[in-house]
């Protein structure tokens, strides 16, 4: 390649600097419009290399320059007796040359961005952020909240004014209108655009994290309520809404892993796995999921009953099968560190027939089922209860 390029570059032409003899090899290749237009040096390059690539966004976030240095006396020891410390002694410093300076010291601007990015909030009904200082009255903080307009209630009131802003969502609405942070209010915008972010939401914030979603959907929303309306319908929670949209899934993957499983594995494995894919949070809907797979995870409920009460005609409701598989679930999401409330939307255990557990099931079971209650009185009365009916057998005996 190199051969080439030398062999073309004789039948070009060439100037002699004294006795240096210059011709193609010595230009770099340029571009004259760029720079006329920058007015500045500009090499340019043609290259299809992927290591480019890398090279560039290496150099752009490569960071300010860097400059290590060491501060020492002019009257000490010769280096032969001195005791060096470069830890001590060197500074990793930033590096800002004279030309630098002065452009910091004057004001100019660094750096421009194009377009602007405008970072847009959003909050759940009376749950918009609220700032006071410590002696600040009270009564105050309630009117400013009350009369401040955010910018996501500011979308609804402009989406009011401006009919044609009703055909944007709330991400697409700063490329058409700029926030006046005076007078609080969306106005059209005159020229350029900027682009809208909405803040993130971990999938934890449940209700936040739905809303989100459909702040990427719906379309000139005047209220809190327009958001969860989807074909005239409006759903309770914005979690069902996201539902009608589609924008959810449907679990139908994770109902057949465990229908799969329950073909091949016992029942407290079917169990911890479902447990595994609560605490993973990829389940949407955790209801639904346990109404179409119960039978499945409750399959060794009533062998294990009857296997521990030694009552191998014992039946069983279905209702107290689930209750008892609840209660094993519960125990299964305390070793990872959650709990039901955790899931809202799971359905809770309720009262077990004590007559169906064992006396350490028993005290288990008024554990899970009221953590918040005092139950020491029927736990003692349970007890006397054992203690009254061995002492009668103990009578009855003699």
């Amino acid at each position: 390649m190199l051969d080439k390029y030398n062999s073309l570059a004789k039948n070009f032409r060439y100037a002699r600097d004294r006795e240096c003899v210059l011709d193609n090899k010595f230009i770099v290749p340029y571009n004259p419009e760029l720079l006329l237009k920058f007015g500045c040096h500009i090499n340019v390059e043609y290259t299809c290399q992927k290591s480019s690539i890398k090279y560039l966004f290496k150099y752009v976030h490569k960071g300010n320059d860097r400059v290590t240095a060491t501060l020492y006396n002019a009257g000490d020891p010769p280096e032969a007796t001195q005791v060096v410390d470069e830890i001590r002694n060197c500074y990793y410093c930033r590096y800002i040359s004279t030309c630098e300076a002065v452009w910091r010291l004057f004001g100019y601007e660094i750096q421009e961005k194009e377009p602007f990015v405008i970072r847009l909030p959003f909050h759940l009904e009376d749950e918009q952020p609220v700032v006071y200082g410590e002696t600040s009255n009270v009564n105050d903080i309630v009117k400013r909240a009350i009369s401040h307009k955010f910018i996501f209630l500011g979308w609804m009131t402009a989406n009011m004014s401006y009919p044609y802003a009703r055909s944007l969502t709330y991400a697409e609405f700063p490329t058409k209108f700029v926030w006046k942070d005076d007078s609080l209010k969306w106005f059209s915008r005159k020229k350029d655009f900027a682009i809208g972010r909405l803040t993130h939401v971990p999938t934890a914030n449940t209700e936040e994290y739905y809303q989100r979603l459909l702040l990427n959907t719906q379309k000139g929303c005047m209220s809190l309520r327009d958001i969860r309306t989807v074909g005239g319908i409006i759903y309770a929670t914005y979690r069902d809404a996201c539902f009608a949209l589609g924008l959810l899934q449907d679990d139908k993957e994770f109902i057949d892993t465990i229908k799969e499983a329950s073909s091949w594995a016992s029942g407290s494995y079917v169990r911890r796995l479902f447990v595994i894919l609560l605490t993973s949070k990829n389940i949407s809907r955790p209801e639904h999921v346990w109404d179409r797979c119960w039978h499945q995870l409750s399959d060794d409920i009533l062998y294990r009953q009857r296997a521990v009460m030694n009552m191998r005609e014992l039946t069983m409701l279905d209702d107290e099968i689930k209750q008892l598989c609840l209660m094993d679930i519960y125990k299964i999401l305390h070793f990872y560190g959650k709990i039901f409330k955790d899931y809202p939307h799971m359905p809770l255990t309720t009262e077990v027939d004590s007559s169906l557990l064992t006396e350490r099931d028993f005290f288990k079971a008024r554990t899970i089922l009221a953590p918040t209650l005092d139950i020491v009185e029927e736990v003692n009365n349970h007890l006397m209860a054992i203690i009254s009916g061995e002492k009668n057998y103990i009578l009855d005996k003699h």
